[in-house]
């Protein structure tokens, strides 16, 4: 007789093949599965990375100062034009959304960052895709050319900033803190920028892009 595997145990394994690769030799893992692991080539010398997926921290064992790698992170658009990532940030914050075009997850957030850019500019935070270790053939044959991205070739982005997965989306406020860092997950994107605005809270709304990864 033929078994039927229950829903929960079938849906666990198909995120495990869609997950966007393994992870790394000599990593400790937390997470869910549901985001892609980089190389471990990328981890800083010296630091031992505990991959928590969503939960990790962004900085991993020693945390970068973000609002210096603001101004000293500079990457060119689709036309070409280089500026720091300071420069695209709004008057109340900026999103970034660390992605690549191979994996699903990424492709995901790349699809609904849109919706989610339009909301946060009501709030004066502004949101930008930041496409990691891919040709610049690969990015421009990709995204659209009003899609608001940067893209970095090589790896120090990847380094600079402790991305360990993508898609790794990170909110920060006008000073360059941390307000929010893991997963595309929109609803805790949302209570995020609530807290760091001291708006009431359901005043962000996002659920009309809740993303599938979310947990």
């Amino acid at each position: 007789m033929k078994k039927i595997l229950p829903a929960a145990v079938l849906t666990a394994f198909l995120l495990f093949l869609a997950a966007c690769g393994s992870k790394p030799s000599g990593t400790v893992s937390a997470s869910d599965g549901q985001a892609s692991s980089v190389a471990k080539d990328n981890q800083p010398a010296g630091q031992t990375t505990i991959d928590q997926g969503r939960d990790a921290p962004l900085s991993g064992a020693a945390r970068p100062d973000v609002a210096a790698l603001l101004m000293t992170t500079s990457l060119p658009d689709l036309s070409g034009a280089v500026k720091p990532l300071a420069a695209h940030k709004g008057k109340d914050g900026i999103l970034l959304a660390f992605v690549d075009t191979k994996c699903p997850f990424s492709n995901v957030a790349i699809r609904e960052l849109p919706r989610v850019a339009s909301v946060l500019e009501t709030h004066g935070i502004s949101s930008l895709l930041v496409n990691i270790g891919e040709s610049e053939a690969a990015v421009k044959k990709t995204y659209a050319s009003d899609v608001p991205v940067v893209y970095d070739t090589g790896k120090a982005t990847q380094k600079g900033w402790n991305v360990h997965s993508v898609p790794t989306v990170v909110l920060l406020d006008s000073a360059g803190s941390i307000a929010y860092q893991g997963a595309a997950a929109w609803a805790k994107v949302a209570t995020a920028t609530e807290n760091m605005l001291n708006l009431t809270a359901g005043s962000v709304l996002l659920d009309e892009a809740q993303s599938t990864i979310q947990g």
